[in-house]
Order: C-alpha cells, then structure tokens, then sequence
C-alpha cells in the first residue's frame, strides 16, 4: 500500500469519527513526512547473514519486531537487489 493511501484512509477514519462524535471542534490532518513501508522475509540469506552477524559481534539474537519507519531507504535497497 502507497504512504499516499495510507495517508487518505487516516484522514478519512479521523474524519469519520469526528463526524459521529457530532463535536463543534475542527481537527486537520496533514502528512509531515513518510515513506513506503518496508517488510521483508525473515529467512532470507541476506537476512540470516545479518542475523547471525549481529549474535557474532553482540552476543545475542536481534528482536525481530516490526517497527521503525525512519529509515525509508531501506525499501529501495531491496528493490535494487
């Protein structure tokens, strides 16, 4: 999904709840920055080779969660591989 849809599905939700809510107050969303999100396999080579990389250097095994987003570029780079 785009970050401009994700974008317009958030300003349409709020927009709808603030409708229900029948409230005399305004509210505006406004996108400050973004980027297309980035998900890849786990088991993956490149993604094992880093995985295992990190327990060598650091002594532990990486926590795989799902989270960031401040590092858009990433997307790019596994598109170009």
């Amino acid at each position: 999904m785009k970050i401009s849809t994700v974008e317009k599905l958030v300003e349409d939700h709020v927009k709808k709840i603030m409708k229900a809510r029948n409230t005399p107050n305004k509210v505006s969303v406004k996108l400050e920055h973004g980027g297309n999100y980035w998900i890849a396999d786990p088991n993956n080579p490149q993604y094992v080779a880093a995985r295992k990389a990190t327990v060598a250097v650091h002594g532990i095994e990486p926590d795989l969660t799902r989270e960031g987003g401040s590092i858009p570029i990433t997307l790019t780079f596994q598109e170009q591989t």
